[in-house]
C-alpha cells in the first residue's frame, strides 16, 4: 500500500468531528476553572486529538507526572483575597487524569521551551488548517490562534518547573562526542564538508544549536508520530534539516521513545536501540526533506 494512502487512512481516526472528543473535557466547573486560568478546554481537546495518541515514555511520564503535580498557592492579600498560585493549575490537574490530555501537555511544553509562542502558534494552526484540507476533515478540529495562544501560555507556565534544558544538553553531548569519536562510514570519503574554506567541525553548528523546529517538519511530526509508534517495524522518517536536530531527538527518542539515528558529516551517530525509525540527516542547503516510508527496510528511502 502506497505511504501517503495508508498515511491518510489512518490520519481518518484524528480528523473525526471534535464534538466526539468533547467528552474528555470533564466537567463544567472543571471547564470554567481551565478558562478562568487562561486556557480554553476545547483548545485543548484539538491539540489532543493530534498529539494525544502518542505514548509518552514510561520514564519520562513518571518523572514529569512527579514535577509539575506540585502547586504553591501564595496569598498576597488577605483583604483583597489575592492569591498568586503556581505549579499545577487546572489544566495540569485535569491532565494528570486523563492520559490523552496528559500526552498533548507533554509535547506542547516541549514544543513551547523551543519556540516564542506566537510564531509557533502560527505554526501549528496552518499546520492543521492543510492537514484538514489535505485529508478532507472537519473543520473543527482547527484551533483558533486566540484560544491556542492562550493555551499555550497557561501549559509552559504550570510545567515550568520541568527541566527540559537537562535533556537538550545531555542530547547535545552525545552528538558532540558522536562527531569527534565515531568512525566515519566505509568505503567514504573522510574529507570533511567546508564552508568559507573552515570545516564544519570548527564552527558552531546550527543543526545543533538552533533548536527550532521548521515548518515542513512539524507539520510531517503532526501527522506520523502516532503511526511511527504503532508500526516501528514498519515505518520510517527520513528527514533533513539545517537546524532543530537536538530537538527532534528530545521529541522523538526522550518524550516518545522512538530509536534515532542521526548523520552528520558522513558519521552515523544511533540514540537508543534498533530498529531506527526516525532518520536524521544534517544538511547545509536551504532545502529541507520530509519522507515517510512503508514498510520499514533498512536501506535509506529516496526522498519525496
Amino acid at each position: 500500500m502506497d505511504a501517503s494512502f495508508q498515511l491518510g487512512f489512518e490520519l481518518t481516526n484524528i480528523l473525526n468531528p471534535v464534538s466526539q472528543a468533547v467528552s474528555t473535557i470533564g466537567s463544567i466547573a472543571i471547564a470554567d476553572a481551565v478558562r478562568k486560568a487562561g486556557s480554553d478546554v476545547l483548545t485543548e481537546v484539538k491539540l489532543a486529538s493530534f498529539l494525544g495518541k502518542n505514548r509518552i515514555d514510561s520514564i519520562l511520564e513518571a518523572h514529569f507526572r512527579q514535577v509539575v503535580a506540585k502547586s504553591e498557592r501564595n496569598l498576597i492579600s488577605r483583604y483583597l483575597e489575592i492569591v498568586l498560585e503556581s505549579g499545577a493549575g487546572p489544566t495540569i490537574r485535569n491532565a494528570l487524569k486523563n492520559p490523552t490530555l496528559f500526552s498533548m501537555i507533554v509535547q506542547m511544553s516541549l514544543l513551547c521551551t523551543v519556540h516564542k509562542h506566537q510564531p509557533l502558534a502560527n505554526a501549528i494552526v496552518e499546520a492543521i488548517e492543510r492537514i484538514v484540507r489535505d485529508f478532507k476533515g472537519n473543520s473543527a478540529a482547527i484551533p483558533d490562534y486566540p484560544s491556542l495562544l492562550g493555551t499555550m501560555r497557561v501549559i509552559q507556565r504550570e510545567t515550568v518547573a520541568f527541566q527540559w534544558s537537562s535533556l537538550f544538553e545531555s542530547v547535545e553531548g552525545m552528538i558532540q562526542q558522536g562527531l569527534s569519536k565515531v568512525e566515519p562510514h566505509p568505503k567514504r570519503s573522510t574529507k570533511r564538508r567546508k564552508r568559507n574554506g573552515l570545516s564544519s567541525l570548527d564552527l558552531d553548528r546550527d543543526s545543533i544549536n538552533k533548536r527550532g523546529l521548521s515548518f515542513p517538519i512539524l507539520q510531517s511530526l503532526l501527522m506520523t508520530l502516532e503511526s511511527l509508534q504503532r508500526f516501528p517495524e514498519e515505518r520510517q522518517i527520513y528527514i533533513e534539516c539545517r537546524t532543530g536536530i537536538s530537538t527532534l531527538v528530545v521529541w522523538c527518542y526522550h518524550v516518545l521513545g522512538l530509536s534515532v539515528r542521526i548523520t552528520m558529516e558522513d558519521r552515523d551517530i544511533n540514540i537508543g536501540d534498533e530498529p531506527f525509525t526516525v532518520l536524521i540527516k544534517e544538511t547545509f542547503t536551504m532545502e529541507l526533506s520530509v519522507s515517510l516510508t512503508v514498510p520499514f527496510s533498512q536501506d535509506k528511502p529516496s526522498l519525496s
